[in-house]
Parts: structure tokens; sequence; C-alpha cells
């Protein structure tokens, strides 16, 4: 697995190399100090993981994240070293694109093995997910567990919707707060032409930054995506969004069931399933296959709909764990995802 080092202290850099040598199947290709030079050398020599200190010279952690997931996309690390986590910059970072964050020990602690489990242990998780496991070679080489995972990759809220969409689109989404910590992926029957304007449009209805989706990228906390392709979305194997061209016979392109199902099939995202309005059946099998994955299914209820068809055949098949008034299920994606986190921050 070829890494990548970005702080700015030199001593930590030379420390955090050290370490490294000692875990298997990693190559360290480069290390970098301020914020222009990681963008240079990412450009220049990609890695698939980048271990990314809060304090570079330069830029603001969550602004090079951007950056970087842009121009040389890559797992991010971040580091937080000191007695306070920096939470604002974690989280601001997280938002953009950065898988996870570890404590790296300080000076004091560099010669006590226990002070690195953290960032062994989520080095490793990444290493899972990025298909780069090692070799096991020990105890602290074995498999992540799920619980592991939960942690990397951010819940999903999925969400299909047609006929009378875009307004109930921009009341469910006045509901989701600023910090909301899951991924918004949204499918919304409508000619790929106009999704950036209706992305446009409902960014007015949110404090979340709302884009049409329109290439491959990765599970983002805090980010709603509008499928912006004439073609289906799906989650792909790495975990991340990214499109098919299967399928074609399909009416809707992109097809709420092909990515509702796409998503059920990983066993290590977990979230929320949400149809709204629209005419027709479309999402109504794909949420089925949600609910029976683990997701809390959510149905837009009749007497709020412009057009109770597709949550009328989900409420139907019996795949929408509630039937709830529009009003209503802002609120209640939020319930969910925050108990989903309490329940992972335990585990």
């Amino acid at each position: 697995m070829k890494v990548a080092i970005a702080h700015q202290e030199h001593a930590t850099v030379e420390r955090l190399s050290q370490w490294l040598r000692g875990q298997p199947d990693i190559s360290l290709v480069w290390t970098a100090n301020t914020a222009a030079d990681v963008l240079s050398k990412c450009s220049a020599r990609p890695v698939n993981l980048l271990l990314m200190g809060l304090d570079l010279p330069g830029m603001a952690p969550g602004r090079l994240t951007a950056r970087l997931m842009a121009e040389s996309p890559c797992s991010i690390l971040l580091l937080n070293q000191g007695c306070e986590p920096c939470f604002n910059h974690v989280f601001d970072a997280l938002g953009q694109g950065a898988a996870d964050a570890a404590i790296l020990p300080g000076p004091a602690q560099w010669d006590q093995p226990e002070s690195w489990d953290d960032l062994r242990n989520r080095l490793n998780t990444l290493r899972t997910l990025t298909g780069h496991r090692p070799r096991p070679t020990g105890p602290s080489d074995e498999p992540v567990t799920n619980g592991a995972i939960h942690r990397v990759l951010p819940p999903v809220v999925a969400i299909g919707s047609s006929t009378g969409g875009p307004k109930a689109l921009a009341t469910v989404l006045s509901r989701l707060p600023a910090d909301f910590p899951a991924t918004v992926v949204i499918v919304q029957h409508l000619d790929f032409h106009f999704i950036e304007g209706l992305a446009e449009w409902l960014n007015h209805s949110t404090p979340l930054p709302v884009s049409a989706l329109t290439r491959d990228t990765v599970l983002q906390p805090g980010k709603v995506w509008l499928a912006g392709r004439a073609e289906h979305i799906i989650i792909d194997h790495a975990r991340g969004l990214g499109w098919t061209q299967e399928w074609p016979e399909l009416i809707s392109r992109p097809s709420i069931d092909v990515f509702f199902k796409s998503l059920a099939q990983h066993p290590s995202i977990r979230g929320c399933g949400v149809l709204l309005t629209g005419m027709g059946r479309d999402g109504a099998a794909g949420l089925l296959a949600l609910h029976k994955a683990g997701f809390h299914t959510i149905a837009q209820d009749e007497a709020s709909c412009v057009v109770y068809g597709m949550p009328k055949a989900a409420a139907e098949l019996g795949a929408a764990d509630s039937v709830l008034p529009l009003a209503d299920i802002g609120d209640a994606i939020v319930d969910h995802i925050a108990r989903l986190c309490r329940a992972v921050a335990v585990s």
C-alpha cells in the first residue's frame, strides 16, 4: 500500500516514518510539510493513503481535503496531536471527504507501543476498505471488525423521488442540521440537464451543500448529492458512488431501484432509505431490499403526496418501517441517524 505523510513538524514526520516502516506491506512514497507541497506531490506521485496533520501551513484542513478529493483523490487519515481534539478542523475535513481521524501520540509517548494502537487500528481499517489488507503477521494485524468499518464509512440517507419531488425534497432537507453526519444521495426522476439547477435551488432550503453528482466520488458526511447523469448511480466496490450503464431497458435512468439495491449489498454501510412522492413503482423493490439489509426505511404517506404511486407500492410490499407525512420525514431521518451514530460510538 502506497502511503504519504503530511505534517509540519520534522521530528513527527521522522518518528511516524519509522513507525510505518514497522508495518507490513507499507511503502512510504513521500513526505510533505506544507499544503502546497501536498497538492504538488499528490498530483505527481499518487498514493493510496495520506496521513495528514491538521496544522499544515498554507491552507485549512477542510479546504485542503476538498482540493485533494477534486484533484488527486485518495484516502485521507487525519492526524490529531495534542490534549484536545481539533474538532472544528476534523469535522470540516471529514465533511469534505477525509476517511477517518486518529490520535497521533506526542513525543513523550513515542516509545510506548500501546500509544500507537489508535493509529494502527485505523490504518488497518483503511487498508481493508481500499483492498490493501496486509498479510496476517500477528495479533495487531487481525482484520478489523464491522464496528471499525462503520466508524470510517459515514451513514447514508438514500432518497428517491419523482412527480412532486423537488418541493418534497426541499421540505425534507430543510430539517437536516448543518452538522449532519451522514451522506445524502438523491435519485430524482428529472432530465439530467436540469439536475444542476435543481441542486442550486435546493441549496436555498438547507445548510448542507447540495451538488449534482456527475462523476465517481467518495461518501462524504454532511454532503447532499443529486444523481446528475442519465445512467444508474450505484455504490461501487470501494464503497464510493459510481455509475453503471447496465439495465438500459429500465425506463428511469437513473433508477431508484438500482441505487437502493446496490446500497443494500454493502453490509458495512448503514442508514435510512426514503421513498417520496412519485408515479409508478420505481424504488419500491429497492426500499424492500434496504429494509431487509437493516436500513431504517420510510415512505411518504398518501395525504402529503402529489402522486401516491411509488410510496404506495412500497407500503404494499411491506418495505417501509414507517409511513409518514412529508413534514415529519426530515426529523425522523435526523433522529435515526443520531441513534445510529450513538450505537456505533459505544460499539
